[in-house]
């Protein structure tokens, strides 16, 4: 059998719980054994301004307070699938849509 791990006891000899806080950013802080084992202080929440950044898409964004106050991403504008229709070429072949072309036909060859 094992003995369990020794853990070193702090020079104050106060050996707080290991314990979190969330914090109203999505942070997590301890408990401070120098503070009487009290959780350590959330980081300051900036405040940003209330404007908005149009996006491509038509909707809008807001600044990110977690992020220095830029703004947030825009919703992706990229087509990941496009409709299942194939188009016949001249030489009776057939072609797809590219997804990476906006769902454009592909190239006859």
């Amino acid at each position: 059998m094992k003995n369990p791990p020794i853990v070193p006891i702090p020079p104050n000899n106060v050996a707080c719980t290991l314990e979190a806080k969330q914090c109203p950013d999505g942070s997590y802080v301890g408990r401070d054994p120098e503070k009487n084992c009290e959780f350590n202080e959330c980081p300051t929440i900036k405040a940003c301004t209330d404007d908005a950044k149009l996006c491509p898409d038509g909707s809008s964004v807001g600044r990110d307070s977690a992020n220095n106050c830029e703004f947030k991403d825009c919703p992706s504008t990229s087509v990941s699938a496009c409709t299942q229709d194939i188009k016949v070429c001249p030489d009776g072949s057939n072609v797809s849509r590219d997804p990476n072309n906006n769902c454009q036909f592909k190239s006859c060859n």
